[in-house]
């Protein structure tokens, strides 16, 4: 984006009382002013022209000098006013948004010479834009002569409207007014009131309101995730397409991951905010998720713009699994669960201790070859809790989570699964799991004669009850047995056996 100016804009309000020799001749001046300087710019040529070719700019006829009212105080209260003419040159084919703000989220008065501590102010009107209503004695406001602001004809007549003219209170800079929105470039006229009785003490009276233009390029929202391999934690950059007259900053922004698809009890995942740019006009929102990785799952990232009510979604992102090396004949040429096989079983030395990944949430897991020949977990299975920054994983149901009975997350005894959580047809993550449950793709839930085999672990395997692929409980401790895990209360350990 090529800028002839800066991208902030903010235009000073300055009052003036005189003073009289009797209390019925007070003089009251407003001038609201756009001034140059490191968070302002005078906004008589502000032009935004993006990469495509796209502009978006406005001009107003206060210019420097900015809108004048003059008012004579009186005891009921004077009421002024005068116009502003904002001209928006846009060629966006979505479209502008015209929105007006304070230039500040702590104040929004007129303060006596500018001094924030002076006890002598105007106030922002009581009025909204939503519910305009009449000036009170030493307040301000704006209005547009349409709904909802009073439509009889002369309402907003400067330099005197007329005592039936509604107005709106200046918001806070967080909070601003939609005023107007357009498909081509137009003229808009802003009117400022302002209604004076003699409480105020001479001088001048300053402020800053702030006019945003914002509009979309079409087509252009996209989205980037780093890496797109194992990782800990998941880099998001969200190209929202926005041309904005104004300079965004981080608290402007808000991104999160819309999840509800596959996670039924936390379906936000809120990515913290690194930095926005807005290289050739276009606003471009980084934000990191530490510990976050968002493999194999279907998700739709979420970026909204504050208070501009801009929401971007990309939808139905699916991020690609890590690339998997699946005819490795040795351990030592995989780094994922998913890569396990029957011919890298075989390569490992018996009762040597391996660690593997599970692409699934990045979690390690120690393998090791047994005495039988077989390949098993030394650790149980762990994805649950875990896996999104704590956040509760609901496989199934939300009568069906991991962990639900609250036993403990160790090294050792991993979660522990209620029945309906072992099964794979509804599970969170399908692409990267076993066929017919949730051990990782490339391995199973033992059989009942596997666990008798590994009896003599006692050390790797510990005490309490174990899932089978039966869907049933093996007892390990005192030489096996089955348990009935057909009730859905139950929660037992899961092991997973190479395929």
């Amino acid at each position: 984006m090529k800028l002839s100016h800066s991208y902030a804009k903010a235009y000073k309000i300055c009052a003036s009382v005189a003073a009289a020799s009797t209390l019925a001749a007070s003089a009251f001046l407003i001038a609201p002013l756009f001034r140059s300087g490191a968070n302002a710019i005078t906004p008589i040529d502000l032009n935004i022209t993006s990469g495509e070719g796209y502009h978006l700019g406005y001009t107003s006829s206060a210019g420097s000098e900015g809108v004048k009212m003059n008012i004579a105080g009186s005891v009921e209260g004077t009421l002024a006013s005068a116009k502003d003419t904002v001209s928006i040159d846009s060629n966006l084919p979505e479209g502008w948004n015209l929105y007006i703000s304070s230039a500040s989220d702590t104040n929004r008065r007129l303060h006596l010479n500018g001094d924030e501590s002076s006890i002598y102010f105007v106030q922002p009107a009581s009025g909204t834009h939503a519910a305009p209503a009449a000036l009170g004695n030493n307040t301000y406001g704006y209005a547009l002569a349409e709904a909802p602001f009073t439509t009889t004809e002369n309402a907003y007549a400067t330099p005197s409207p007329s005592t039936g003219s509604t107005w709106a209170a200046v918001p806070f800079l967080r909070n601003a007014d939609l005023i107007k929105t357009g498909t081509e470039s137009a003229d808009v006229d802003v009117y400022y009131g302002a209604k004076i009785d003699m409480g105020l003490k001479t001088g001048h009276y300053t402020g800053n309101i702030m006019y945003t233009v914002m509009g979309s390029v079409a087509d252009s929202e996209s989205a980037t995730i780093s890496p797109e391999s194992a990782s800990p934690d998941t880099v998001i950059r969200v190209n929202t397409g926005l041309l904005t007259t104004r300079q965004i900053t981080t608290s402007d922004v808000e991104v999160y991951v819309d999840v509800s698809q596959v996670l039924e009890e936390t379906p936000k995942l809120y990515c913290p905010i690194e930095g926005v740019s807005q290289e050739d006009g276009v606003l471009t929102i980084s934000c990191r998720l530490p510990g976050v990785p968002l493999f194999g799952i279907k998700y739709d990232i979420v970026a909204s713009v504050f208070p501009y009510g801009k929401v971007y979604r990309v939808r139905d992102f699916d991020v690609q699994d890590p690339i998997l090396n699946l005819s490795a004949t040795n351990i030592n040429q995989i780094t994922y669960m998913q890569e396990m096989n029957q011919t890298v079983c075989q390569s490992m030395i018996t009762d040597e201790i391996y660690k593997l990944k599970d692409s699934r949430d990045n979690k390690i897991y120690r393998i090791s070859k047994l005495e039988d020949g077989s390949c098993w977990m030394t650790k149980n299975l762990n994805i649950g809790p875990a896996s999104f920054s704590g956040r509760t994983i609901s496989l199934k149901s939300s009568t069906s989570n991991v962990g639900a009975d609250g036993g403990s997350i160790t090294l050792t005894t991993g979660n522990y699964y209620r029945r309906q959580a072992v099964g794979s047809e509804n599970y969170v993550i399908a692409s990267a799991n076993s066929a017919v449950s949730v051990c990782p793709r490339g391995w199973r839930l033992p059989i009942p004669s596997e666990f008798s085999r590994v009896q003599s672990y006692i050390n790797l395997f510990g005490t309490g009850v174990y899932w089978m692929a039966n869907l049933q409980g093996y007892t390990f401790a005192g030489g096996g047995g089955m348990t009935n895990g057909w009730n859905s209360g139950e929660n037992f350990q899961l092991r997973c056996i190479a395929e």
